[in-house]
């Protein structure tokens, strides 16, 4: 006998744990419309999608957990039958990156508690409670949250858009809208460059997260979280990390957008190359030489650094109106795009 079969006056009866389980969970979850203003919870009337999915987290999810889509069973391969009648999803732990298997918008809202391996009823689509964890009260929509199974994380854009929710910020209590196409959404890291950059290339990128402990973005060099950004205005020159010793080691760090047009994450934003230079001549050097400065501060512009040679070391000059110098006599170098190297436009003159 199925644990939703009606009993009939007169007809014997024997409690079912499994019945009295998801009825009561069937309760909560009415409860808790209620309690966000629902005039009309009944699952026919929100037209939800609701499937079964099996817990393969690892670990124990409560209701209104959000677990990612990896997978179906039977596949039609092990039991075409069975996959035709409807299979079971597989849900893990959500994750955000890498980006080729990310469960952004590939999830489900459990609508009872659910122990590793058990399989439950899920809501993949249609209206349905969530747990939000609100950081912005201006945002309208949530997603999954790299890594957490308890709880959606609210966002300008996503699959789940929020109907109504309690006030505040932190962990609230939602009624959402899953399986929204938002048009605006975008894939917007922030990154590290793993190789070097030259104006109108590509480079590959190590990504940076966001670390809520040190407000801060951190560089996480797993490769399989790499990812090639292309600078398709032509504007950037970048170092790559680790082409210097420290504390000259860290590449040029920006961020980068996805274009679905294009399929590719293009630059919006990077670290600069430094374009003017102050610095002490190394030695003496005739008229038409070129020389070395050392002792190198950078002018401009604010928050640049050397991309192409150790900052650490001599910075090479090109004597581009043939002066000569003396040692310790300050110069003033600038950037030259077109001949990639360091010029002189300006210089003590000797004595």
């Amino acid at each position: 006998m199925s644990r939703h079969t009606r009993v009939k006056p007169g007809q014997s009866f024997k409690p079912n744990p499994e019945a009295h389980n998801a009825f009561i969970a069937a309760s909560q979850h009415v409860e808790s419309l209620k309690a966000l203003g629902g005039t009309q919870p009944e699952r026919d009337n929100w037209q939800s999608t609701i499937i079964q999915v099996k817990n393969n987290s690892g670990f124990a999810c409560n209701q209104f957990g959000v677990l990612g889509i990896d997978g179906v069973f039977p596949t039609p391969t092990d039991n075409l039958d069975a996959f035709k009648a409807g299979p079971i999803l597989r849900g893990i732990t959500p994750a955000y990156y890498p980006w080729s298997t990310s469960h952004w918008g590939r999830f489900v809202i459990l609508l009872e508690p659910a122990e590793s391996g058990a399989i439950v009823a899920g809501c993949i689509s249609g209206f349905c409670v969530a747990k939000i964890n609100i950081t912005n009260v201006l945002h309208n929509f949530a997603d999954v949250k790299d890594g957490d199974a308890a709880a959606l994380a609210s966002s300008f854009s996503g699959s789940a858009q929020i109907m109504k929710r309690e006030s505040g910020l932190g962990l609230v209590w939602a009624v959402v809208r899953l399986g929204n196409v938002s048009n605006d959404f975008e894939l917007h890291p922030h990154f590290e460059l793993k190789t070097a950059l030259t104006p109108g290339g590509t480079a590959t990128a190590h990504l940076r997260r966001y670390d809520p402990d040190t407000d801060a973005y951190v560089t996480d060099t797993d490769e399989d979280l790499e990812f090639v950004v292309s600078d398709v205005e032509g504007l950037h020159r970048g170092r790559a990390r680790d082409a210097f010793s420290s504390p000259h080691n860290e590449g040029s760090i920006g961020e980068a957008r996805y274009f679905a047009e294009s399929n590719r994450f293009e630059i919006e934003r990077m670290q600069p190359h430094a374009l003017w230079l102050v610095g002490d001549v190394y030695a003496d050097f005739a008229e038409g030489v070129d020389f070395e400065i050392d002792g190198t501060e950078i002018a401009f512009p604010i928050g640049s650094i050397i991309t192409n040679t150790d900052p650490a070391a001599n910075i090479p000059v090109t004597n581009i109106h043939n002066w000569d110098g003396s040692e310790d006599g300050v110069a003033e170098v600038r950037w030259n795009e077109e001949q990639v190297r360091y010029e002189t436009p300006e210089l003590d003159c000797t004595t």
